[in-house]
């Protein structure tokens, strides 16, 4: 009886590339049950299926806890996509938090800025990494940069917070105000603001 693909990964032990090399060889098959009408759209559609196994698998490792080979498969994701903001920030994430590797998150946070220079998530979550490490200028300078990029209003908050950590008080106000003027129902916003300027 021939093995199905995954007792073949199983035997891979999940390494990145025996994951890469039988979903690609699943997704294939499965793309041969008709002639392509157009070869590059088929080839797409195969690519789109592996890069979806490929972030499902490593949904199932994050929860078993086994973040080292989450983080394998996330990076095959990221190289096959790297328009998948979601994949590239939760691997920034699991490589700075799960795995305290920060150096390698940093960089990974500077590619997604250069490869999605109009997606806020990079910019938010190394100001993030920054700031949990009190380093409050870089923190703000990549909130204040997330903010320029159709940001929530969360990088409003964080703007506002890295300003007052760094004494900017009148800097942290207009963040706050800012953050009214986009979200007027925020109700954070207000009640910061309304703090600060009591402070007067």
């Amino acid at each position: 009886m021939r093995p199905s693909p995954f007792a073949c990964a199983s035997r891979c032990r999940w390494t990145g590339w025996g994951v890469l090399a039988v979903l690609l060889l699943a997704s294939a098959r499965a793309g041969l049950a008709a002639p392509a009408a157009d070869p590059e759209a088929t080839a797409t559609a195969i690519l789109d299926r592996v890069v979806d196994d490929l972030w499902e698998s490593s949904d199932h490792f994050w929860h078993r806890g086994d973040y080292e080979t989450t983080s394998r498969i996330n990076r095959l994701v990221v190289r096959l996509d790297p328009q998948f903001t979601e994949c590239l920030n939760t691997l920034a994430w699991l490589l700075r938090q799960g795995l305290d590797r920060p150096k390698e998150a940093v960089a990974l946070y500077h590619r997604g800025m250069r490869d999605n220079p109009d997606h806020y998530e990079s910019f938010f979550d190394l100001g993030m990494l920054y700031f949990d490490g009190k380093q409050y200028a870089l923190a703000a300078h990549y909130f204040r940069e997330a903010t320029q990029r159709k940001a929530p209003q969360t990088a409003y908050h964080m703007l506002a917070h890295a300003y007052e950590k760094l004494g900017r008080t009148e800097d942290a106000k207009q963040s706050w105000r800012t953050a009214l003027e986009k979200f007027p129902n925020d109700a954070a916003a207000r009640k910061n603001l309304e703090r600060l300027e009591k402070t007067e």
